[in-house]
């Protein structure tokens, strides 16, 4: 649809019997005023904010064979981080579910960075493989005197990872680290600034043309972190 409008997302649903929908707590309303019944729909997966329980309980009333799945991401996780995804897990009301397998995360002290215990407030933090980094390639590649970039994550011991630029440059440039680094860091929030630069002449890709950053990697990777 061109447009967000729930009455065509209902007919979409029966027509082409939709099984599973994703939705915000708004969405997630509007479905409970509708006099329809989707008897094709089994999961309703919700993210974006909080459902109340009294919104849980009311949808539950209305569709009782529907899973009603909620999730926890954010822009910086490039989508969905912890997830509901058993039965059981759709019970727990109040809860965005379990760690995605793929995921790290961690609570820590804002001021220190250092992990808390259980049942603490705090700061938290997420890794995973989602985030790749197109957006620092594309904004190095942007400068007009570099013809080629990647940007691969370099081990730091206080903070975990950090973003590494291979640059190539244009045959007359003597642009430097500092300034590849300052040309990112006007541009971009401080965890997405690049702490690292290596000057090659030529990034390694596919035949399709996909980067190899294992390639890149294996050359970032210093020995004392090896066998991490």
């Amino acid at each position: 649809m061109e447009r967000f409008d729930l009455r065509k997302m209902m007919r979409a649903v029966e027509e082409f019997r939709v099984t599973n929908a994703v939705t915000a707590l708004p969405m997630v309303v509007a479905m409970m005023k509708e006099d329809v019944n989707l008897r094709s729909l089994e999961g309703v997966r919700c993210g974006g904010s909080l459902l109340a329980k009294e919104v849980i309980a009311a949808f539950k009333a209305k569709f009782p064979f529907v899973r009603l799945l909620q999730g926890y991401g954010l822009t910086e996780s490039t989508g969905t981080a912890f997830q509901a995804v058993t039965p059981e897990e759709c019970e727990r009301w109040g809860s965005v579910g379990r760690l995605l397998g793929n995921c790290q995360a961690k609570i820590v002290d804002p001021h220190t960075g250092i992990a808390l215990p259980p049942c603490n407030r705090g700061e938290l933090w997420i890794r995973g493989p989602m985030v790749p980094p197109a957006e620092l390639e594309q904004l190095l590649q942007s400068h007009p005197e570099i013809v080629d970039a990647a940007v691969v994550p370099y081990p730091d011991e206080e903070v975990g990872q950090v973003p590494m630029a291979f640059v190539v440059r244009h045959p007359q440039s003597n642009l430097n680290e500092a300034q590849v680094m300052d040309f990112v860091a006007k541009q971009v929030a401080p965890y997405k600034k690049i702490r690292r630069v290596a000057f090659v002449n030529s990034i390694p890709k596919s035949p399709a043309g996909k980067i190899l950053r294992k390639e890149l990697r294996k050359i970032t990777i210093p020995p004392t972190f090896s066998k991490l």
